[in-house]
């Protein structure tokens, strides 16, 4: 899907936040997500993918791998049509996505801080 170039200052300027994007294939994504026009821009996609545990008792574990590996530009335009939904993650998720895709900031927990003694 192209973008129409009379159209590029708003996708260079377009407001970002970090959101999931379940698409009509199935897949997730989470990555910086703008709308520009009619179109869904969203920067640095990563891919959530699910594991399967470890053992019997164990838990599913969650992966976060480039979306779009071989691209020279990490930003890809999506029509609205093919996203079913979109949600903002969990502060894990979104510290996960920060940590090896976005600026490298870890959301602190929430609570009382206190300064060392």
């Amino acid at each position: 899907m192209n973008v129409n170039p009379a159209n590029i200052e708003d996708v260079q300027n377009a407001q970002l936040e970090i959101m999931m994007l379940r698409l009509i294939s199935g897949e997730e994504i989470i990555g910086k997500v703008g709308v520009i026009g009619n179109m869904i821009k969203v920067v640095k996609p990563a891919a959530v993918m699910l594991q399967p545990p470890t053992s019997a008792a164990g838990r599913a574990n969650m992966a976060l791998v480039d979306y779009i590996p071989m691209a020279k530009t990490k930003e890809i335009i999506l029509d609205p049509r093919n996203v079913l939904f979109t949600y903002e993650p969990d502060a894990q998720i979104e510290s996960a996505y920060n940590q090896n895709f976005g600026s490298g900031l870890v959301l602190p927990k929430k609570g009382i801080l206190t300064t060392a003694s």
